[in-house]
């Protein structure tokens, strides 16, 4: 139970670090590689608590995902996969990769 409470708090940290640090990109111009890197940030962070973790003694823990709306659900989807795809691994086929002669 402990394991459980404890990965609960570390899921609502990262959720609080994921709405701070998007609230502060929303005051910065986009386009800089430090702003870019901290966009990519808020998206790992927020996804984390839905993600499958390797607990000590609970095998895996996750959260459950929120009741959405449909277009909110759409965009949770989205950012799960783009976490998923590109910027926790580098899956080319999310990309369209190719090389061009």
């Amino acid at each position: 139970m402990e394991e459980k409470y404890i990965y609960y708090q570390e899921s609502i940290t990262c959720l609080n670090r994921a709405l701070r640090t998007i609230c502060e990109l929303e005051a910065i111009p986009p386009g800089t590689q430090v702003w870019a890197m901290a966009y990519r940030m808020t998206i790992i962070e927020y996804c984390k608590p839905f993600k499958k973790s390797r607990g000590i003694i609970t095998a895996k823990l996750k959260m459950l995902e929120p009741q959405f709306s449909s277009e909110m659900k759409e965009i949770h989807d989205k950012l799960i996969s783009l976490r998923d795809t590109v910027l926790a691994h580098s899956d080319l086929g999310s990309i369209d990769a190719k090389i061009v002669y």
